[in-house]
């Protein structure tokens, strides 16, 4: 009689177990019940190349087909077309994002890459099972040529025009642009600009430099130059000044003399006094002057738009033509760089140091033209040269140009280029300003 109701105490124990179990913990379903994968990606792309890195977009599958948030991604890249039979094979992206909700723009910065190489890219989506989803469609891209750009167009700055046609620095931080729109004030990420409407004598110019006290200087294309204390203009015009030639081509300054190249001849002005220098009162072989430069000596280089250049030591001209080396008819720009002197020309650079002439062209370079707009030496002495077929350096062995199409030059065309004091590279071009940097 014990033993059947002891039995009995036991079976209804287990009956009430049972019940209670179910109740508590509801029976959870069996993931492999879940076979359905997430969505293949089918708008994979490529783009935003820097020398390494290359950004990926797409459009967020989820998980069951393209329904709620799928689980992980398994993005890969190689150097051929991405197929399912190498899939394996292709390098895997360390630490992809998690996925977003289906239906969701998804993009990925993808490093370390090399510079100037076609990458290939595909995706495969899972959920939490996993199953995992077809191989995405294919994307490609190259990455550009090595170096790290900052752009400023009229686009997304306060750069008052993209045609940029001279550029000056009173610091490593403190940038001058002179625009065909008016002039700029860059200070880090500061911005400010000046129109006529603040007294500047014109908004089309064409040079800006500094001088030992900070005042900006900014020559026009036609109206003459104006002189900005930091509170105020004050504008020399031949109605107001000895500038009479106010076609103002480049300016150079040394201590406490400001020397202006015109259409007119060469202007000096020692803060009161005005000298006009032309060919019928001076050594100059032509008045139509395109570039000015100081060397450390105090002589000033002069640039003429048909005629060579000329070296002026405050009491003579002494003229440079093909007899001595240098072949050049028309000077774009003129940079000095330690004891050497070097000149932009219609046919290639042109450097001096002293006792001979050296030239680089399309013949003798890996130049893509001969046709030269500006030239410049880095910190490190490498050589910058603007050309008809974009921006092209020298660093003693290799050549290398910089084009929109394999870097993120923002024109061909480039007007001038300057180093600041920590070595970056600045660049005017007809499409916006560009700073470059190793």
């Amino acid at each position: 009689m014990f033993s059947r109701l002891l039995i009995l105490v036991l079976f209804v124990s287990l009956v009430f177990a049972m019940s209670c179990s179910d109740d508590d913990n509801p029976v959870q379903p069996n993931p492999s019940d879940d076979d359905i994968p997430p969505a293949a990606v089918i708008d994979l792309a490529a783009g935003e190349p820097t020398g390494t890195t290359l950004v990926l977009s797409w459009t967020a599958p989820g998980d069951d087909g393209n329904v709620a948030e799928a689980r992980r991604y398994d993005i890969r890249y190689a150097t051929v077309a991405i197929t399912a039979s190498n899939w394996e094979q292709a390098t895997l992206v360390l630490n992809p994002p998690d996925p977003t909700v289906g239906g969701q723009p998804e993009s990925y910065t993808v490093t370390g890459l090399a510079p100037l190489t076609t990458y290939y890219f595909a995706l495969k989506t899972a959920d939490e099972v996993p199953n995992w989803s077809e191989l995405s469609n294919v994307a490609s891209a190259r990455t550009d040529l090595a170096g790290n750009w900052v752009i400023y167009t009229s686009a997304d700055s306060d750069l008052p025009s993209d045609n940029i046609s001279d550029i000056a620095f009173a610091s490593a931080a403190q940038r001058w642009i002179a625009t065909a729109d008016g002039l700029a004030y860059l200070d880090g990420t500061i911005w400010e600009t000046y129109d006529t409407a603040d007294g500047l004598v014109s908004n089309d110019l064409s040079a800006v430099a500094v001088d030992g006290g900070d005042d900006v200087w900014v020559g026009s294309h036609f109206d003459g130059v104006s002189r900005f204390d930091g509170s105020g203009f004050v504008n020399y015009t031949d109605t107001n000044s000895g500038l009479t030639a106010e076609a103002i081509s480049d300016i150079a300054i040394g201590d406490g003399e400001y020397w202006f190249g015109t259409a007119g001849g060469l202007f000096h002005f020692d803060g009161t006094n005005w000298t006009n220098y032309n060919v019928s009162n001076s050594g100059l072989v032509s008045n139509a002057i395109d570039a000015l430069a100081l060397d450390a000596g105090g002589n000033l280089w002069i640039g003429y738009n048909l005629s060579g250049a000329s070296r002026f030591d405050g009491v003579n001209f002494e003229h440079f033509d093909a007899s001595d080396g240098f072949t050049s008819a028309a000077v774009a720009d003129i940079e000095v760089h330690d004891n050497n002197i070097w000149f932009a020309t219609e046919v290639g650079a042109f450097v001096y140091d002293g006792s001979g002439w050296t030239s680089y062209s399309s013949s003798n370079s890996d130049l893509p033209s001969y046709v030269i707009l500006a030239v410049a030496v880095g910190i490190d002495g490498d050589r910058w040269f603007a050309t008809a077929g974009g921006l092209t350096r020298f660093d003693g062995t290799t050549w290398t140009t910089y084009r929109t199409d394999n870097s993120a030059l923002p024109d061909n065309t480039i007007r001038v280029i300057e180093v600041d004091m920590v070595g970056h590279i600045w660049i005017g071009t007809l499409g916006g300003l560009a700073m470059f940097y190793d």
